[in-house]
């Protein structure tokens, strides 16, 4: 018996002669005159064995490696739990825990993570941040609540408003918007003094942190008696909008007064609500012949950030009391050299059986921010 072609040697069985086959080769055919045709170690058909057919797996190909069953996986799969029996079981181009190759894990802080053509993206970012930087591998790193280059958005820089919110991402709550006003207790403005030099003097303040709201009296054909009405400004804060809006209202007080005699007729004149007197007018002589007082409110008001307190237009005004005599006079409580505007709180002159004289002091207030 010859020595067949990949055979290590001849035999003879049952009067044939066979061939014992080298190693990685088989007869799979079973001719003896071809000896040991199939090379079993890369053989799909014969795979480390002869019959030993290498089956197709999901998303593969099959293979024969040094006499072993195998997989080669199409573009865009891989076999990442290393069972070929279930093929190619991952999909590089979608999987998380897979993406674009095995065992590589999207991960992406502050976000739903996403595998997109086999790169880590960003399916959605969590409430209040963003991937303001388009770089997936920090996720969405903007917290939209307290940076202040990314405050409420991607390339924000917020500005302050007063709603109760932190608007520029700063850490702090409606810094610079206001609180209070102050400074109400100095005489900053006197008038000069309308009328003659007759009578004692007489001082009529309102108490301090109040204002004057109306006048009180007798008049006939002159002023014969006078007081003041006095109101406590308010500084009110409304939230019912955003942003809050912020007003002053005045709070009824009591009187001063009056000074003066029992001639005449009683007179009593209030001012609208939530306004003050910032304005006498009327006529002299040797005495207060005539009176009338004029209303405003302060109003708050906000420009580029910076807030201040405005004088509204005339919200009233009170009749003339007294007669025609004298000459006129006029004193509005002036503004400061910033635009804010005075109020009246003090009344002084002389007066006797009537009122002489007369003049007032006025006062300002000091808007104060957080």
């Amino acid at each position: 018996c010859p020595i067949a072609p990949n055979a290590s040697a001849a035999a003879c069985v049952a009067g044939r002669c066979d061939a014992v086959c080298a190693a990685g080769y088989g007869n799979c055919d079973g001719d003896q005159s071809n000896g040991c045709e199939q090379e079993l170690s890369s053989s799909l058909s014969h795979c480390g064995r002869c019959g030993n057919v290498c089956p197709a797996r999901a998303n593969a190909s099959p293979t024969c490696a040094a006499g072993q069953c195998g997989v080669s996986c199409n573009p865009g799969f891989g076999d990442c739990d290393r069972d070929p029996a279930n093929g190619c079981e991952a999909n590089l181009n979608l999987s998380l825990s897979a993406c674009g190759a095995c065992g590589r894990t999207c991960a992406t802080p502050n976000a739903t993570p996403a595998c997109a053509a086999g790169s880590c993206a960003i399916a959605g970012c969590n409430a209040n941040f963003a991937d303001c930087d388009r770089n997936p591998a920090n996720g969405c790193e903007a917290d939209l609540r307290s940076d202040p280059n990314n405050c409420g958005g991607c390339g924000v820089r917020g500005t302050e408003v007063c709603d109760g919110v932190d608007n520029d991402c700063d850490g702090a709550v409606d810094e610079g918007c206001p609180t209070a006003i102050t400074g109400l207790t100095t005489f900053d403005f006197q008038s000069p003094t309308y009328g003659g030099g007759g009578g004692g003097p007489y001082d009529l303040q309102c108490p301090a942190g109040q204002f004057v709201t109306g006048v009180l009296g007798r008049s006939g054909s002159r002023v014969d008696a006078f007081g003041l009405v006095c109101g406590t400004p308010v500084f009110v804060e409304d939230r019912s909008a955003r942003p809050f809006r912020y007003r002053v209202d005045v709070n009824p007080a009591g009187t001063v007064g009056p000074v003066g005699g029992g001639g005449g007729g009683p007179f009593r004149y209030d001012c609208p609500a939530n306004s003050l007197v910032m304005r006498v007018q009327g006529r002299s002589g040797s005495l207060v012949d005539q009176l009338r007082v004029e209303c405003f409110r302060w109003e708050i008001q906000e420009n580029a950030g910076a807030w201040r307190v405005v004088r509204s237009p005339a919200t009233g005004g009170s009749s003339y009391f007294g007669g025609g005599g004298g000459g006129a006079f006029d004193y509005l409580c002036p503004s400061t050299s910033a635009g804010v505007p005075s109020a009246m709180r003090r009344a002084f002159g002389g007066s006797g059986s009537e009122v002489d004289r007369v003049g007032v002091w006025c006062t300002w207030p000091v808007l104060t921010t957080r």
